[in-house]
């Protein structure tokens, strides 16, 4: 649901450092909103608060929210706390395949051509190498 960013109220929140918020900013700027904004019935934000930072210094009007019922203040500390500790972040071997894939993904013709010919001519000094007594 589309919510006016000026409406949502935020209440005592647990984090105390957002961060750096420059690459999660340009982020939204050029993918948009990946996952919305959690906020009670009441307007009060629940999670997402380095997401509606960037969305306020990006100058959005509206942004789009998920609306949960919150029936206590234990449920909206959990609710906050489960959007933090419980994701799960890439492990060095998928960070690698992101980026040899990503790295993949953007080289030009002539970076490929010229990759290839790197290859073989590496396979050809190593096998000429074997051959050669």
């Amino acid at each position: 649901m589309k919510v006016k960013v000026n409406d949502i109220i935020i209440g005592e929140r647990i984090r105390i450092d957002s961060g750096d918020l420059l690459s999660l900013q340009k982020s939204i700027e050029e993918n948009g909103l990946i996952n919305p904004l959690l906020i009670s019935e009441s307007m009060e934000l629940i999670a997402g608060y380095r997401r509606l930072m960037c969305i306020k210094k990006l100058g959005w009007k509206e942004v789009d929210c998920k609306i949960v019922k919150v029936n206590s203040k234990v449920q909206k500390l959990d609710l906050e706390a489960d959007e933090n500790i419980l994701r799960k972040d890439f492990t060095l071997d998928e960070l690698a395949v992101y980026y040899k894939t990503r790295e993949e993904l953007t080289l030009t013709l002539f970076q490929k051509v010229w990759r290839s010919l790197g290859h073989f001519f590496s396979f050809l000094g190593n096998l000429l190498r074997r051959l050669m007594p």
